[in-house]
């Protein structure tokens, strides 16, 4: 009883976090300066998402039909592995740590005050 309350709480686990990846594709608050690496991005999210999704799939494979010819190998340990990694792939993207946004570049353009001289101009005396 306690092993399959085990897996189905890894696979309520597991399929939240794909869940995680993929609405990490909805859109930002922020403006985007450079939507070509949100793009990016996005495929990045959904490719952790589908990775996750394949993992688990594999898991329940190895687990269930391929258990004896499959144990040596630990195979769920590895699937589990990964899915978790890809998750971290994605979760240090989405925090900007990873493949954030260029700065937008705004040229400093200062307004000349009203009451503003002109520069003094010094001439040298020719020698």
């Amino acid at each position: 009883m306690a092993d399959y309350v085990h897996i189905g709480l890894s696979a309520v686990f597991f399929l939240s976090l794909a869940v995680f990846c993929f609405r990490f594709t909805l859109k930002e608050q922020d403006p985007l300066p450079d939507p070509q690496r949100k793009q990016l991005r996005n495929r990045i999210y959904i490719t952790c998402g589908v990775v996750i999704l394949v993992c688990l799939a594999l898991i329940a494979l190895f687990g269930w039909v391929l258990e004896n010819w499959a144990e040596p190998a630990h195979p769920v340990l590895w699937l589990e592995a990964l899915a978790t990694v890809a998750f971290g792939w994605s979760w240090f993207i989405k925090g900007k740590t990873l493949w954030k946004d260029n700065p937008p570049r705004i040229p400093a353009l200062t307004p000349p005050a009203d009451d503003a001289q002109p520069p003094a101009t010094t001439e040298a005396a020719p020698v």
